[in-house]
């Protein structure tokens, strides 16, 4: 191809290059915002674009003419899918009046592909009031008396906005009396740049801390309300007593009643100079001056008032004042009153106490007293009132009132004229009983405060009074021989005379023995003595006893009985030897433990309630058991005992069989046998002599020491070994011996030396020949208590005789005095040798 086609063919490349970039891109057209205020944000709108399916995939928003400035576009690039749209937001803020315009390029890298318009105009903002209020911080006025008012603090109110501002006017949200605002608020209306003072003091009504808020209220839109916190303390010294009614009610000439008044200072500042009197009214008075002159916050102080009238006149209403000074100096006054009453009545009853002495409980006994109204004004009488004493009855007193000779019904209120008298007989009719008869009769009148005259009645109702002693004998053991007697009564502790019939007798004849008691008449505290003997033949439970019964007609006790009954009852109770269930357990123990011996416990009970006896305990069975205590031994009733016993086995293995015979008294009194078996058995103690074992086949093993000359003994360490194989129990090396008259002997031999579980403990052994020849004794081992050989080793050693020549000729005469020589020396080293071995 020529140059001149292939640089056509670039061009024609480059070209449809080129088209392919300005693809079409479709805005979705202009936009308008219309009117925006200036310095706000318009709301969003949204600006689409569309593509096909070769166009670009991304645009880039740019501003190109107008006062691109004042509009905003996000996001500036915008991702198109193919053959789809995508959205950009646009806000207009004007920062000016007037109509704006901006057009935005669309670029697909740094080429324009579309264009689009947006349009606004800026609005001038409305007029906008703004309150400030100084001071905002809280407003403090100290402490003030009530009453008095603080110095003023200012509060500016000032309108910092373009627009009126229009203030409500302004108050005290919580307590406005608390606090003076001056001069009186008012609604307001501010122009721009002006203010208002308005002074605020607090004026207190009451004490403590009054924390409030000055409240302003305007049409400012962002602090339409604005709230300064004032405060002050109110100082107040106030007294309040606790009584503001003292009613002392009726009283006699003569009598008086006292009120304790308490006065508090419920202020918190004290209150000083602190005075109380009486004003009108009469036979009132101050019995106690006040306690306190000065009374701090929440102090009190006591007077008692007394209403005492002297004559009939007094009483009436009085005013009791209490008066104290408070504040700076004690200028201001604190004042409390309560009011006083009280009546004065002339109403006597001179009999307090009417007396009925002793009478028959059959027989009503009356007496008299008499209500007086000594006064000149007539008083009303309610019922009359009783109160009996304990085990007395209302229903055994009635009255018979009359003044003069009419009868008057006070079982209602009935008026007693002045200068009159009411006289009451009271009668008292015992309720088919006997004994004390009383109680207090009351006198009251309905007028406030009366006290209520008391009169005392008294008297004794007397009859005869039937007392039976019943007989109990409770648990009597049927082995006893000897019967046992009671005695039961019956007394007359009434105060007249009482007549019993002839007692029949009922019941357990067989083992109760009485002889019944004649007819007669008792006297006021007499009795009749009935002896009762019991002699139980059988076994009976508690719920289930032996009864008897002796019965008689009586006459003369109120109310009864008609019948007086005597009961008798007993019960016969008995032993019951219990052994124990199973076979005791003994413990396996070793041969001949001595001392160590274990001792058994073997538990007898008694399941019966009377003393099982035991008289003899004794224990059989091959020589190897043994009772610690076999003397007699008495059980309780429900109770057990242990019989020790002790095994002390000769043999290793099973030992014979014992028994265990307890020979108790049963419920005839005859003697009775009860066996219990008894079983061990023996093992040996798990220790090894002797070491080392030459030949431990042998009957007895035999341990060889070597040779020794004549005369010249060796020492063989550690030679003889003790050893404990048992981890659980400790041993006692009584004694090793040795065969008497052998050339043996055991150095440091043990003497009850104790062996502790899984250890040894070892011995050395010298031979020492005084002739030639071989030599052999036995070893014998001795543990604990056990006089029986545990086990034995023979010792075996061979001497030969040793010679020595000095120089000079001495050797004369010797032959193999120099092999004499050497087998001592031989010897020597056998000992060295055995004795570095034993040490290593």
């Amino acid at each position: 191809m020529s140059k001149r086609w292939l640089g056509l063919l670039f061009v024609l490349l480059w070209i449809g290059r080129g088209d392919a970039a300005r693809a079409a891109v479709t805005p979705s057209g202009a936009l308008g915002f219309g009117p925006v205020v200036v310095g706000q944000t318009s709301a969003a709108m949204n600006e689409t674009f569309t593509v096909g399916s070769s166009d670009p995939s991304s645009v880039t928003i740019a501003a190109k003419t107008g006062a691109c400035d004042q509009f905003a576009v996000n996001p500036t690039t915008v991702s198109l899918p193919v053959n789809g749209s995508a959205s950009t937001a646009v806000t207009f803020k004007p920062t000016t009046s007037g109509a704006k315009s901006c057009t935005f390029d669309v670029l697909n890298g740094p080429t324009s592909v579309a264009t689009f318009d947006v349009s606004g105009t800026g609005t001038a903002a409305a007029p906008t009031p703004m309150i400030d209020v100084q001071p905002t911080t809280p407003l403090p006025f100290g402490t003030i008396e009530v009453g008095d008012a603080s110095l003023s603090q200012q509060v500016t109110i000032k309108n910092v906005g373009t627009g009126t501002l229009a203030v409500t006017a302004p108050f005290i949200v919580t307590a406005p009396a608390n606090y003076k605002l001056n001069p009186s608020p008012v609604d307001l209306s501010l122009g721009t740049g002006e203010a208002t003072i308005l002074n605020v003091a607090c004026q207190p009504q009451s004490q403590g801390v009054l924390n409030d808020k000055l409240r302003i209220v305007s049409n400012d839109a962002a602090r339409g309300t604005i709230d300064v916190a004032v405060t002050c303390t109110g100082n107040l010294g106030k007294l309040v007593v606790d009584q503001k009614n003292l009613v002392f009610g009726a009283l006699s000439v003569g009598d008086h009643k006292d009120i304790l008044v308490t006065l508090t200072n419920t202020g918190n500042v004290s209150v000083d100079t602190l005075s109380a009197s009486i004003t009108g009214g009469a036979g009132y008075s101050l019995l106690t001056p006040l306690t306190k002159t000065s009374l701090a916050p929440n102090d009190t102080a006591t007077t008692t008032i007394r209403f005492m009238p002297a004559q009939n006149t007094d009483g009436g209403t009085a005013t009791l004042t209490f008066q104290g000074k408070w504040g700076n100096n004690d200028l201001k006054t604190a004042v409390e009153t309560a009011t006083l009453s009280g009546q004065v009545v002339a109403l006597a009853v001179p009999t307090t106490t009417v007396a009925l002495g002793d009478f028959r409980f059959d027989s009503p006994k009356s007496g008299t007293f008499t209500i007086q109204n000594q006064g000149s004004a007539d008083l009303n009488i309610d019922p009359l009132g009783f109160m009996p004493d304990l085990g007395t009855s209302a229903s055994e007193i009635s009255f018979d009132v009359k003044d003069g000779p009419t009868t008057v019904d006070l079982t209602k209120t009935q008026k007693l004229v002045s200068n009159h008298t009411f006289t009451v007989t009271v009668t008292a009719t015992p309720n088919n009983r006997a004994g004390a008869i009383g109680g207090k009769i009351i006198v009251h009148s309905p007028l406030a405060g009366f006290v209520d005259k008391t009169v005392v009645l008294t008297g004794n109702a007397q009859a005869a009074q039937v007392q039976v002693g019943n007989v109990d004998f409770g648990p009597i053991d049927i082995a006893n021989p000897t019967p046992t007697t009671l005695a039961a009564t019956l007394k007359n502790t009434g105060n007249a005379s009482l007549d019993v019939g002839a007692f029949t007798v009922a019941g357990a004849t067989g083992v109760f023995t009485v002889i019944p008691p004649p007819a007669q008449s008792l006297l006021a505290g007499a009795s009749i003595t009935v002896n009762v003997t019991y002699k139980p033949t059988a076994i009976h439970a508690a719920d289930a006893p032996d009864m008897l019964t002796l019965t008689a007609s009586t006459a003369g006790a109120l109310g009864g009985p008609a019948q007086a009954m005597l009961t008798v009852r007993g019960r016969g109770i008995g032993r019951q030897i219990v052994p124990p269930q199973t076979t005791p357990t003994v413990p396996t123990t070793f041969r001949n433990p001595g001392t160590l011996a274990p001792v058994v416990p073997v538990t007898i009970g008694n399941s019966g309630e009377a003393v099982l006896h035991v008289k003899a305990a004794m224990v059989t069975g091959g020589g190897v058991w043994s009772i610690v205590d076999p003397n007699p031994v008495d059980i309780p009733g429900g109770g057990s005992h242990d019989f020790l016993v002790k095994f002390t086995p000769t043999e290793i293995g099973a030992a014979p069989i014992g028994q265990l015979a307890i020979t108790s008294v049963d419920n005839a009194n005859t003697d009775q046998v009860t066996t219990v078996a008894l079983t061990g058995a023996a093992m040996a103690r798990n220790v090894a002599f002797g070491a080392p074992i030459l030949d431990p086949n042998a009957p007895v093993p035999t341990i060889e020491l070597g040779v020794a000359g004549v005369n010249l003994p060796i020492t063989v360490d550690d030679l003889l070994t003790v050893t404990n194989l048992d981890p659980g129990n400790a041993f006692t090396i009584h004694q090793i011996v040795v065969e008497a008259g052998s050339p043996f002997t055991l150095d440091r031999a043990p003497n009850d030396q104790a062996l502790a579980a899984s250890a040894a403990a070892a011995y050395a052994v010298t031979f020492s020949p005084t002739a030639r020849g071989e030599f052999t004794a036995t070893a014998t081992l001795y543990l604990d208590q056990d006089p029986v050989p545990h086990a034995q080793v023979k010792l075996h050693g061979t001497a030969d005789e040793v010679a020595a020549h000095g120089g000079g000729g001495c050797n004369t005469g010797h032959s193999g005095g120099t092999g004499g020589l050497v087998l001592g020396l031989a010897a020597l080293g056998l000992v060295r040798r055995r004795r570095q071995a034993v040490a290593s």
